[in-house]
């Protein structure tokens, strides 16, 4: 028996049964789209999260652009900050990529919203070229 199925198709090549589920899926790889562009221009996470009607859960993120070098202290194996935010996932994760003393070289991963703030506490952590989190 042959029969005729219909999928939707989004633009990173997901399928989808119903049209609704691709349209939320498409919806969230524009918003992604958008706010690493946002990033790649110098605008705080904060402030990118707003633009998308997020809550910004803690105010370290206004401090925080794709220039912030953070210590991810389980991905490396010296306490230099070099994991910088690279851009946004269409799951409102951010990709992180530095080289900060890895075994394996340079490494990147995708984190929550709520692992970059305790990223950026991390003393050590350099959120802006005129301030060192942690050494007041």
């Amino acid at each position: 028996m042959i029969k005729e199925v219909t999928r939707f198709q989004t633009s990173d090549g997901q399928l989808f049964s119903h049209l609704a589920s691709a349209e939320y899926h498409q919806v969230q790889i524009t918003n992604a789209e958008n706010c690493t562009r946002l990033l790649d221009a110098g605008e705080s996470v904060a402030d990118i999260l707003r633009s998308v009607d997020r809550d910004v859960p803690d105010p370290i993120l206004e401090q925080i652009t794709k220039d912030s070098e953070m210590v991810i202290s389980y991905w490396q194996c010296k306490d230099t900050a070099g994991y910088k935010p690279v851009r946004f996932n269409d799951d409102g994760r951010l990709y992180v990529f530095g080289d900060a003393g890895s075994w394996s070289g340079s490494y990147g991963g995708n984190v929550s919203i709520q692992d970059l703030v305790r990223y950026a506490k991390t003393r050590g952590s350099i959120l802006s070229p005129n301030s060192t989190l942690g050494e007041e």
